[in-house]
């Protein structure tokens, strides 16, 4: 591990790689692994963010919700502890769509329709 680093949640899992040595309170877990993906690319969050921020507003700018950029977030096999959380805080940030949001605008439609 490289001594510029900052202590991340993946410092124990990369000692225990690296040196052998387990976390303390030895629950942590080891490998981020689910059922229909078996081995999940553990990123910090910087860079979580960046990978968030470029499937919200890329290339597309599909500008979707927190929850869809999550899934698809891990559906490209990425991984970090808060990866819910920071695409709440993401969608919630941005401009564009705090301006579209149709909930925001509580629109009432005729009876009619």
């Amino acid at each position: 591990m490289a001594t510029n680093e900052v202590d991340s949640w993946m410092t124990p899992i990369i000692k225990y790689l690296d040196q052998g040595e387990l976390p303390p309170d030895r629950i942590e877990v080891l490998n981020r692994t689910s059922l229909t993906h078996p081995w999940a690319r553990c990123v910090s969050t910087e860079i979580g963010n960046l990978i968030l921020m470029e499937i919200h507003e890329g290339i597309c700018e599909a500008h979707e919700g927190a929850v869809t950029i999550a899934r698809k977030t891990m559906l490209q096999v990425y991984y970090w502890p808060t990866i819910k959380e920071d695409a709440k805080a993401l969608v919630k940030n941005c401009d564009k769509c705090q301006r579209h949001d149709n909930s925001a605008t509580d629109q009432q439609y005729p009876k009619d329709l």
